[in-house]
C-alpha cells in the first residue's frame, strides 16, 4: 500500500514508520527538512519536502492510498 505520512519523525511517527516499512508498505514522508528526516527514517521510506515544486502535494495525494497526519506538538514532553 502507498502511504503518505506527515509527522513521521515524531514520537509516534518513527515507530509507525518502522512498523509500516516492515510490513512492506511504500512510504513517502512529508517533511520540512529532508536531510534530517532521511537519517531518522527506516530503509525504503522516502523523505519529501512538503513544499517541493518538483513533486507537488497534489501528486503525492493522488499517489497515496492512505494519508496519515501526525504533525503537531510533541506529546513526549
Amino acid at each position: 500500500m502507498n502511504i503518505l505520512l506527515a509527522g513521521a519523525t515524531g514520537f509516534l511517527g518513527r515507530t509507525l514508520c518502522i512498523d509500516l516499512a516492515a510490513a512492506g508498505h511504500s512510504l513517502r514522508v512529508l517533511t520540512r527538512n529532508t536531510a534530517a528526516a532521511a537519517s531518522r527514517l527506516p530503509k525504503g521510506a522516502t523523505a519529501v519536502d512538503w513544499a517541493s515544486p518538483d513533486l507537488p502535494l497534489t501528486d503525492l495525494c493522488l499517489w497515496a492510498d492512505i494519508i496519515i497526519n501526525l504533525s503537531g506538538e510533541s506529546i513526549g514532553g
